[in-house]
């Protein structure tokens, strides 16, 4: 087994970055990527609007962007939303990799490989992005 293998047995998060990003490789030029985005943004169930309050709105990000975080168990739970369709997209990505995983997990991941699919995908919504990776990570030290 390589290393780069071990890595990904062991921290599942990783896993599901790289699975997406080969998933968006497969998608071909920055056209079908996008519009491989704008499909998971059309199909990604957002935050009913009771849930889109100044307590869940995430700030940092020229669009409207809110995130529900619930530790349910022994895993972190997360509902989120946008009133803009591409980081809708950007959001079913997030929440794939970030969904179901343990606190311990999100707090220790250093996040490189999301870090470079979100650049790839969408470099000019890195600002909201960074907010969004550090409420999830707020909220995962919040339920240790």
């Amino acid at each position: 087994m390589t290393e780069a293998s071990e890595d990904t047995a062991c921290n599942p998060i990783e896993a599901a970055a790289r699975a997406l990003t080969c998933e968006f490789a497969a998608a071909g030029d920055v056209s079908g990527q996008i519009a491989r985005l704008i499909d998971m943004g059309r199909a990604f169930d957002g935050l009913p609007d009771g849930d889109k309050n100044a307590v869940t709105r995430i700030h940092g990000c020229q669009s409207q962007l809110w995130l529900k975080a619930q530790l349910n168990g022994q895993i972190m739970t997360f509902r989120a939303d946008s009133d803009s369709l591409v980081m809708r997209g950007l959001l079913a990505v997030i929440l794939q990799i970030y969904e179901g995983k343990r606190p311990d997990q999100i707090v220790r991941h250093d996040s490189g490989a999301v870090d470079t699919l979100i650049l790839t995908l969408a470099p000019s919504r890195a600002s909201g992005l960074r907010s969004l990776k550090q409420r999830i990570r707020e909220s995962a030290e919040a339920a240790l």
